[in-house]
């Protein structure tokens, strides 16, 4: 395999995704990777932040192009219906649930068990992503939140949020990071609630916005695989 078809296959390029080479000399790149929406698909783990004026160029580039018809798996949403014939109070019936690009490729059976294990509260919206080994490594942490999910329920601001675990009293204080081409969850903090919690690779975490607070918060729902099915870890 080829060292291009090394780095696709590493970062899961995808048709529609915009590169951003950016030369260091001596034959090396740094690269941003952007969605077709003009926000960064991956973190920036291979440049260093863009001022305003490259993320200007960004979107211009975006809005010649125009996006594809097919949705963006990176900010895929699933509205949930209850089923007609059983008239009950389904917990998918109302919920904004959105999806990162790695929990997308699950399957549509294994995304209900889930939220169906998370026990979102009705009209509290939620994002659901599969834990990377960059998530949840000491340094250079970051996790991309969907920009669908960060757009419609977050200001357009950098701040810090608070993620809570249920049923517990801790509390975390996390800083959310926004700019014109990414919104994530990065550096020391986040890395303390993933130690505190445990949590690996592999992980998948349902981050449920609490409404009605003074304070953007969040309760994170883990739930893991183990032995070819879901378990809720406490």
């Amino acid at each position: 395999m080829s060292g291009w078809e090394d780095f696709v296959k590493a970062h899961e390029l995808q048709e529609n995704d915009l590169l951003l080479f950016t030369c260091c000399g001596n034959s090396s790149f740094q690269v941003l990777v952007f969605e077709a929406s003009g926000c960064e698909r991956v973190s920036s783990m291979f440049g260093n932040q863009i001022g305003p004026d490259m993320c200007k160029h960004v979107k211009n580039i975006v809005g010649q192009h125009g996006e594809p018809d097919a949705p963006n798996t990176s900010n895929f949403i699933v509205n949930y219906s209850a089923n007609s014939d059983d008239g009950s109070d389904d917990d998918f019936a109302n919920s904004n649930c959105y999806y990162s690009m790695f929990a997308n490729r699950l399957r549509d059976e294994e995304k209900e068990e889930i939220i169906g294990l998370a026990s979102i509260q009705r009209n509290n919206p939620a994002f659901v992503t599969v834990l990377k080994k960059q998530h949840v490594q000491r340094n250079n942490n970051s996790l991309i939140i969907p920009c669908r999910f960060a757009a419609d329920h977050l200001e357009e601001r950098s701040q810090d949020i608070i993620l809570r675990r249920p049923n517990r009293k801790d509390k975390w204080l996390v800083s959310y990071y926004y700019s014109c081409y990414t919104r994530c969850f990065q550096n020391l903090p986040f890395f303390k609630f993933v130690r505190d919690n445990k949590l690996r690779e592999g992980d998948i975490c349902v981050f449920e916005l609490l409404k009605g607070k003074m304070r953007v918060t969040m309760t994170v729902h883990v739930i893991r695989k183990a032995s070819d099915r879901f378990i809720l870890v406490g």
